[in-house]
């Protein structure tokens, strides 16, 4: 364990790194995390401030949120977020690389989103003012019932089969939703 402000050297896979307490955290690390959980008691925000890679699962505990601010935020392993838990960057850009399972809310003010993998939305993607792409051999995009997609002013291309399974679309004020693929409303 490291106190606020402490520096250390963490061995990858050999148990959790987690962040936790209340209040609002910065974090930066400079070699993907594996495994990774944060745990904020007070729904505090945890702020990257450098571009991060998380090589493990993601599976946020309790109500919190991780901003990638300005940064690159990677997902190289599965994300599973609940409700109450927000991933979140102003202007810069997240990368979710593998399986995404979103109860909570995915989105971005003016930053960019990447989804290379299958994506399956029970709560909240919000693209801001910046672009949103779904993309990859086994990628799909599934926004069921009691999820949003929501395209304030941004513009989202999907190159995968898009299943909308009783999920909303909103196309915000001047969002756009390019589709190169199937399209199913049920």
């Amino acid at each position: 364990n490291y106190a606020d402000g402490g520096v250390g050297a963490f061995v990858s896979q050999s148990g959790t790194f987690r962040v936790s307490g209340s209040g609002n955290r910065d974090l930066c690390l400079l070699t993907p995390v594996d495994p990774f959980q944060v745990t904020v008691t007070d729904g505090g925000i945890i702020t990257t401030t450098c571009d991060m890679t998380v090589s493990a699962v993601y599976a946020p505990v309790g109500a919190n949120t991780l901003s990638a601010a300005g940064n690159t935020l990677s997902f190289t392993g599965a994300v599973t977020t609940i409700a109450g838990t927000v991933v979140t960057s102003t202007t810069g850009t997240i990368n979710f690389t593998n399986t995404v399972g979103n109860a909570g809310k995915i989105g971005t003010l003016s930053g960019n989103l990447l989804f290379t993998n299958a994506l399956t939305n029970t709560g909240e993607v919000h693209v801001g003012s910046g672009n949103a792409s779904t993309t990859g051999a086994s990628a799909a995009f599934n926004n069921n019932t009691g999820g949003t997609l929501f395209l304030e002013s941004g513009h989202t291309t999907s190159t995968v089969d898009m299943n909308n399974n009783g999920g909303t679309i909103n196309g915000g004020t001047n969002g756009t939703l390019d589709l190169t693929n199937t399209f199913t409303n049920t």
